[in-house]
């Protein structure tokens, strides 16, 4: 065996330890239960080979609640890592919430209920966030008797249940099964394409969310301001808004074009869900609008048309330090923790503008984590592990002695949670396990 395949073996089997060492922190098992749970000896959890059969990796997909490909993809990385050391030393280039429903065998046929009714039931229980019943309700399996429209209403529902359970990628999979079953200019559609435009903003697919929400802008645009459909609408102009917002601030300089575009559609987002509000605006819809102005703010504040305390403060103001994030509507909240996010974000770009900045920081990353617990939000609690992977780069560039992580067993499974839901975070993810694994064992010695 040549030296590289060696390498590539060897990154592998560290790799794969590594991952049992997670369903042990995951799961709070023993090595033993790891062992059975694997069907493999205690003593051999790990092939010499360092290359897992096919059943070892569905297991562990199947145990740490990642998709099989992600199991796979953070093996093959391993190796690709390994090859690239290789290469560089080489000098050849750088290196509800009690659980799933379980459906009564008595309940009746979905096939047999008025599809209007099914639709109507799959509503009530998101409104009433009850998303284990809704996924029952809507398993694709009972939906095989419908016509494609009700197909299609029922895979939206089940989207929004997903989507609340952070379960983002089969959420984009019932989006485009829903699309699939349903007319292009059906409100189904829309529903699902300004869905499906939000989720793959969420999972990191921007360039993708960027396109679908300017399609669904491009059809609507034209339509009467009494429209329901402005809805649709105005959540597209959000999409959007944020997407083109991540686009301008690649690369080494921020497009000052590309922000303004961002702005111009997070201010139309909200001046439409404001202007709805007069024909019966949800809860949601009200919470977005605000969610979309301090967005809009942020820019401001990048644009250099905005001093950073400004937002800051009135972020900080907001916060009704009397009013328990339990008693808030769930929208209201989620809206809280969004800006909270974008108030810490304007904090670490401009530290030198707010006074205490760490403290400052410590408030608002500790409201925003305690409406992503309230809520069960994985997307709050993505952004909240990289601001506070970013703050301790940043500290790190100044010489200054960076803070400690002091993850216990539940931020370890929230952490592991969190790699399986975001593709692009799991990079930092492992760094951020390495770095309380050392802090564990410096304390240890």
């Amino acid at each position: 065996m040549s030296k590289s395949r060696q390498g590539g073996s060897e990154a592998s089997r560290v790799r794969l330890e590594e991952m049992i060492t997670v369903v042990q922190l995951y799961r709070g098992w023993t090595q033993r239960q790891v062992a059975e749970a694997l069907n493999r000896n205690v003593h051999a959890l790990v092939p010499d080979s360092g290359n897992p059969k096919l059943d070892l990796v569905v297991k562990l997909s199947s145990i740490l609640d990642w998709p099989i490909e992600m199991v796979v993809s953070d093996l093959r990385e391993a190796e690709l890592d390994a090859a690239r050391g290789e290469r560089a030393a080489k000098g050849g280039g750088a290196a509800s919430d009690s659980g799933p429903m379980v459906l009564d065998p008595e309940s009746p046929d979905p096939r047999s209920i008025d599809p209007k009714t099914l639709i109507r039931q799959a509503w009530e229980g998101c409104e009433a966030e009850r998303w284990d019943d809704v996924l029952g309700l809507t398993e694709p399996e009972r939906l095989e008797g419908l016509d494609g429209e009700s197909r299609g209403w029922m895979m939206y529902y089940r989207q929004v249940a997903l989507e609340s359970r952070g379960q983002y990628i089969a959420a984009i999979e019932c989006c485009q099964t829903g699309l699939e079953a349903v007319g292009h200019e059906s409100e189904a559609a829309w529903r699902l394409r300004t869905a499906l435009a939000y989720l793959l903003l969420v999972i990191g697919s921007v360039t993708e969310a960027d396109g679908v929400s300017l399609a669904v802008i491009s059809e609507l645009s034209a339509l009467p301001r009494s429209s329901p459909r402005r809805e649709r609408l105005a959540f597209a102009h959000y999409v959007r808004g944020l997407s083109r917002r991540l686009l301008a601030l690649r690369g080494s300089e921020a497009s000052s074009a590309l922000l303004d575009q961002a702005q111009a559609h997070l201010r139309e987002a909200s001046e439409i869900l404001d202007d709805y509000g007069a024909y019966g605006g949800s809860a949601r819809n009200a919470a977005v609008a605000r969610t979309a102005r301090c967005v809009a703010r942020e820019i401001d504040v990048l644009a250099g048309r905005l001093p950073p305390v400004e937002i800051v403060d009135e972020v900080l103001s907001s916060l009704d330090c009397g009013t328990a994030v339990t008693s808030l509507d769930s929208n209201e909240a989620e809206s809280i923790g969004w800006r909270c996010i974008i108030a810490a974000r304007v904090v670490l770009a401009f530290p030198e503008k707010v006074v205490n900045p760490e403290r400052v920081l410590a408030i608002l990353t500790n409201k925003a984590d305690e409406v992503a617990e309230r809520l069960g939000h994985w997307g709050l609690r993505e952004r909240l592990f990289a601001i506070e992977h970013l703050h301790r780069v940043l500290v790190e560039a100044t010489g200054e002695d960076v803070p400690s992580w002091n993850l216990d067993e539940q931020d370890v499974r929230t952490l592991l949670g969190t790699m399986g839901r975001f593709p692009r975070f799991r990079r930092i993810g492992w760094k951020i396990l390495a770095a309380a694994r050392q802090e564990r064992r410096e304390g240890e010695s």
